[in-house]
């Protein structure tokens, strides 16, 4: 596997998995058979780890959401990737502009940790885009529910 984490201090709050953990969660996710081609480490998550993997013989690849492990995390934060997917249900006027999930995990037996799986969706994140835009555009650009920045739904 192609595998580019981000490297960290051992003491930091995200710790990157390894291509190992990344090809057992894509087998429990996807099956036996399922191989991770590439992950690359997006270090566009603040508080989860996040990986953009392609799966061999899947053309779009997904994207890996990974929690800190529970000891790294603020009692207020604890659970905030399952509290997120239960949450789902009441987001389905929006779920257009969701990704979806294809597979989530919080039984810490792949890894000790919390784990979902979801679609990438087209387009540039807002944070690395969004700062082109004069700042009297950015209202619209939230209030309209808007996919990401130079998405082809623009």
């Amino acid at each position: 596997m192609d595998f580019q984490p981000i490297e960290r201090a051992s003491g930091a709050f995200q710790q990157s998995l390894t291509a190992r953990e990344i090809g057992q969660i894509c087998r429990r996710a996807f099956g036996p058979a399922a191989v991770a081609a590439s992950a690359v480490e997006l270090g566009t998550g603040m508080y989860n780890n996040v990986y953009s993997v392609k799966l061999a013989g899947r053309a779009e690849p997904v994207v890996l959401r990974v929690a800190p492990e529970e000891s790294r995390q603020f009692r207020s934060e604890r659970h905030l990737m399952r509290n997120e997917y239960a949450g789902q249900p009441w987001l389905a006027v929006i779920a257009p502009l969701m990704p979806q999930v294809l597979a989530a995990d919080w039984s810490h037996e792949v890894i000790g940790r919390d784990w979902m799986i979801q679609t990438c969706l087209d387009g540039i994140p807002a944070p690395e885009q969004l700062g082109a835009y004069p700042r009297t555009a950015w209202s619209a650009f939230f209030r309209r529910g808007a996919p990401a920045v130079g998405s082809r739904r623009d």
